[in-house]
């Protein structure tokens, strides 16, 4: 498979689009006045606690006062109105809704994941080879700082004890100063900002399994550049600068990003699945449409559906959809055809950045899935 990282923009919006052999799998923008939030650390003051719903809204500095979840957690002493607490942003403002907030604050670096307020030493569950994440596991237990945890990311796999140990290391560092910052700002502030598209595009997108990196703009080139020989440099010959106008249409992203709107997405095999977003849910209806061969009927349906499994999981990370998402898939009698539906979505889900969790078909034959979405969900 053929991946590319394809950035477009300017000072004051950038795109960030990842195609797999052509085709756009998954898109992040951000622009001056909308910026993801997600991530970044703020030291917050304590509004009021809602001891019933075990949340407290948190000032952070943002149009809408943020929602703390669980405000006793890791600290055990539980928060009062007024107290100054430093706590991190999980999930970006929604609606009527606020951000949410916790104080289980986590330190993203290149590969490993800092954790100030939690034990233990643990590895990514996307490393598949068994002798490399016996290795990682090793190295995080060695590298682990006192009192605190650490996460080694999937991009850990096949990088150097050393390189893994200063990336950790770095992170224990930013922990220490932002901690003294907190002491002696007042609250409201920003203590760690997350918002900045391009840097999180190369920590957290930027691989090996990208064959290159495009972009027309030379101020964003750079700036990806810069970030990218801390951590990558063997990486850099990959990001190529290219002279064009409109780079999104060279590759011909803009006609795949003006579907991203649509509700009904048809299928190659002549079938479709319609969208549909409620407050509660997202709910995908699985038609068979013009995918009609009534000789061999079962196996028809079973291959609208399997292609559909695929469609769906790329529209839920184009679109960034969060939540409880509930698919229809065309009744099959055959429960062996049932079975190798759910273990392809299962294994097709496995291609998310993000955590896209299939749960199981129900009596009914509803698939049943949750995704943990960071961002804004995208529209169009």
């Amino acid at each position: 498979m053929k991946k590319q990282l394809i950035i477009d923009g300017t000072e004051d919006f950038v795109r960030v689009c990842v195609l797999e052999d052509g085709e756009l799998v998954e898109t992040l923008a951000s622009s001056r006045d909308r910026q993801s939030i997600c991530g970044s650390v703020y030291l917050g003051r304590v509004l009021n606690v809602l001891p019933g719903l075990s949340a407290a809204f948190v000032d952070i500095g943002t149009d809408k006062n943020a929602i703390l979840t669980e405000p006793e957690d890791i600290h055990e002493k539980p928060v009062r109105p007024g107290d100054e607490i430093v706590v991190q942003v999980t999930k970006v403002p929604g609606g009527e809704k606020g951000a949410t907030l916790s104080r289980n604050v986590k330190l993203a670096g290149r590969f490993s994941v800092l954790m100030p307020f939690s034990g233990g030493a643990s590895v990514s569950k996307k490393i598949d080879d068994e002798k490399e994440y016996a290795r990682l596991k090793q190295i995080a237990n060695e590298i682990k700082p006192e009192g605190a945890g650490i996460i080694l990311r999937t991009s850990a796999s096949g990088e150097s004890r050393q390189t893994i140990r200063e990336d950790a290391t770095r992170l224990l560092g930013e922990w220490n100063d932002l901690t003294r910052r907190a002491l002696h700002r007042k609250a409201p502030c920003l203590l760690r900002d997350e918002s900045d598209l391009i840097y999180r595009a190369a920590r957290d997108i930027f691989s090996e399994e990208f064959e290159e990196v495009v972009f027309s703009s030379e101020m964003l080139y750079n700036s990806f550049c810069g970030f990218v020989s801390a951590f990558g440099p063997g990486l850099l010959q990959r990001v190529k600068l290219v002279k064009t106008e409109n780079l999104l249409a060279l590759y011909r992203i803009v006609s795949q990003l003006e579907k991203l709107g649509q509700r009904k997405i048809w299928l190659k095999c002549g079938g479709c699945i319609v969208i549909d977003r409620t407050e509660a849910m997202t709910v995908i209806d699985v038609n068979s449409a013009k995918a009609v061969d009534i000789k061999d009927a079962e196996s028809n349906i079973l291959k609208v559906n399997m292609e559909a499994a695929d469609e769906i999981v790329k529209q839920m990370r184009l679109r960034d959809v969060g939540g409880i998402i509930v698919a229809d898939f065309i009744n099959m009698k055959d429960k062996t055809h049932k079975n190798l539906l759910l273990e392809h979505l299962k294994e097709t889900a496995k291609r998310d950045r993000n955590r896209l969790n299939v749960v199981d078909i129900t009596p009914l034959g509803l698939v049943e899935m949750t995704r943990k979405r960071k961002n804004e969900t995208v529209t169009y």
